[in-house]
């Protein structure tokens, strides 16, 4: 259980080293660099949100993940509202796996920004 635990902590901490190990892990399954990089940033997602709430909670002291769950969704919405106005008709299978990706490019982008702030205002408290 312990072991569990402690990989668990890695993902959360290391979405881009997790995204990476994936990565190599499915193209040695599939031999299909495209279908490996789906099934790692489909995976990926997932720890990248636990991720942004915990740099923020390192940042911040506090926990936003009930607002982290909210843009989440609201992403979601407007992604299905675009997808609609645009295409005119909606396929859900596609439109959760695009929206599901979206959020991994918008939440990747968000903790790497975060992270270069985390670190700026740590050494600035320092000095």
């Amino acid at each position: 259980m312990t072991l569990f635990i402690y990989l668990f902590a890695v993902l959360i901490a290391a979405p881009m080293v997790t995204l990476f190990a994936l990565y190599w892990l499915f193209k040695g399954i599939f031999k299909e660099a495209k279908k490996a990089l789906h099934w790692s940033v489909d995976i990926t997602t997932f720890f990248t949100i636990l991720s942004v709430d915990v740099v923020m909670y390192g940042i911040w002291h506090h926990h936003f993940f009930g607002r982290i769950l909210f843009a989440f969704i609201l992403i979601a919405f407007l992604f299905t509202g675009l997808n609609w106005i645009f295409k005119d008709n909606i396929q859900p299978k596609k439109l959760i796996r695009g929206a599901w990706r979206f959020n991994f490019l918008i939440f990747m982008s968000l903790y790497i920004v975060l992270i270069i702030y985390g670190l700026i205002s740590g050494i600035a408290n320092q000095i």
